[in-house]
């Protein structure tokens, strides 16, 4: 991948035997010897497939479009959208056989829904408002996102046709980035009801959303370990981001936080 593949979301995968996540131009891998780290990778969502495929975000083509490839050797990627304007935010079906993404060819932001060669791309959300930030539940029967259809930034779900969409969180202030965890359980997502980005944990209906950070400052991004026991997040200290990152925490009762790099 080149410097103009960039990264915006946090992702645990597998691959090679690790678990493997990238934040902000750093490859990041929790292997049996510890953390080891590999830097000028600069992508924007590294999801990967049952195939073994990554997919993710470039500019390489004058705007953003999303390429795949195969993970183990980083060679030959393939372009499965294009368009005149930006598709980007890729997330893989948990079976491999579809991506879902973010673009603007309707002139908004859309969720829309493709195979994963890149055909027969359908808009899910179709609505004036901006929604965006897809990613699957487990069993790949339902997708979560963010729309901006109620004023601001509110979770959402639907079916993975694009049927029932249904409001999660309702706040005057921003709720995004939701993900799921690894048994469909828990979502976790970025809120500002408390005045700062935190982290909340809550069910896939909407329900019982609890607080897991307490911090002055900004912590957003969540991503579950494979086991569903931890959620790694961003830690943003003041105004900086630190490009690391922040925390290890407990899923449900936000204890046991660990920094894994100065």
């Amino acid at each position: 991948m080149t410097t103009t593949d960039h990264l915006l979301t946090v992702s645990f995968m597998r691959m090679i035997g690790a678990r493997c996540f990238l934040i902000h131009g750093v490859v990041l891998a929790l292997v049996a010897g510890g953390l080891s780290t590999t830097f000028g990778t600069l992508v924007e969502a590294v999801v990967p497939g049952v195939n073994g495929e990554i997919a993710f975000t470039s500019l390489r083509d004058g705007n953003n479009e999303i390429y795949s490839q195969m993970s183990a050797d980083g060679l030959a990627a393939v372009r499965r959208t294009t368009n005149a304007v930006d598709d980007f935010q890729p997330s893989y079906s948990p079976d491999g056989t579809k991506i879902a993404f973010t673009s603007r060819r309707d002139g908004n932001n859309e969720i829309y829904v493709m195979g994963a060669d890149g055909l027969n791309p359908v808009n899910l959300t179709v609505t004036a408002a901006d929604d965006a930030g897809a990613t699957w539940s487990p069993n790949g029967s339902k997708i979560a996102f963010v729309s901006f259809r109620d004023g601001n930034n509110e979770i959402y779900v639907m079916n993975a046709d694009g049927s029932a969409q249904t409001r999660l969180t309702a706040n005057v202030v921003d709720d995004r980035q939701p993900a799921w965890s690894p048994d469909g359980t828990k979502i976790a997502f970025t809120t500002a009801r408390d005045g700062n980005n935190e982290i909340y944990i809550m069910d896939p209906n909407g329900s019982a959303p609890t607080r897991v950070t307490n911090n002055a400052a900004d912590d957003r991004n969540p991503a579950w370990s494979p086991a569903g026991t931890k959620v790694a997040f961003v830690r943003e200290l003041g105004r900086v981001l630190t490009g690391q990152l922040g925390a290890v925490l407990d899923r449900l009762r936000g204890e046991s936080r660990d920094r894994l790099e100065d």
